[in-house]
């Protein structure tokens, strides 16, 4: 059953980490891009790490790292709310990479086509992950993830949030939790004009 996200809901990190499989990997530049935005809320350790854009790093250094950021900023809003705002800042920043304006250059500002094209985009990006479109028509998509440990359920939604804002649209993701790693989406949108 597809839910709005409860944004309140508190976060058990080391849960998170726990469930994470060893081999599962994401590429350096979505670390670069978290440090990036966020190098002031992180410390010193943290903060000074260097990553290569292409470069595959656990998924659980990843991870460690939101809940860095998540961290230094609980006292101002839930955590799950700033995964989510920390996903929202992704997409903008991969589109402008090498990797990101090859395979959304076609999208345009066309949610529907990036939407489309997100499975390839998370292939490259996440090698184990497994993204597909289960179904897409003008302004709704239900959107399957897999193996995606990264908070599929809540920082996964600013990402796809985050895309909204590029393309020019507003929606809703209703989310269908299956476990810390898979989550299906029920996607709904519309063109904000202008």
């Amino acid at each position: 059953m597809f839910v709005e996200p409860d944004w309140d809901d508190p976060i058990d990190f080391q849960a998170r980490l726990a469930a994470i499989p060893a081999q599962a990997v994401v590429r350096g530049m979505f670390l670069q891009l978290l440090q990036q935005n966020v190098r002031r809320d992180l410390p010193a350790p943290l903060r000074d790490r260097r990553y290569l854009a292409f470069k595959n790093y656990p998924m659980r250094e990843y991870v460690e790292l939101l809940a860095a950021c998540c961290a230094e900023r609980s006292a101002r809003a839930p955590i799950a709310q700033h995964l989510r705002e920390l996903g929202r800042s992704v997409y903008p920043s991969y589109a402008q990479t090498i990797t990101g304006t090859a395979i959304f250059a076609v999208a345009g500002h066309s949610y529907r086509r990036v939407i489309e094209l997100c499975p390839t985009a998370y292939r490259v990006s996440v090698e184990r992950a497994r993204v597909s479109v289960r179904s897409i028509a003008d302004g709704h998509a239900v959107v399957e993830l897999r193996e995606l440990w990264n908070f599929p359920d809540l920082h996964q939604v600013g990402i796809f949030e985050g895309a909204m804002s590029v393309c020019n649209v507003s929606g809703t993701i209703r989310v269908e939790p299956i476990d810390f790693g898979s989550a299906n989406f029920e996607i709904t949108w519309r063109d904000v004009g202008g």
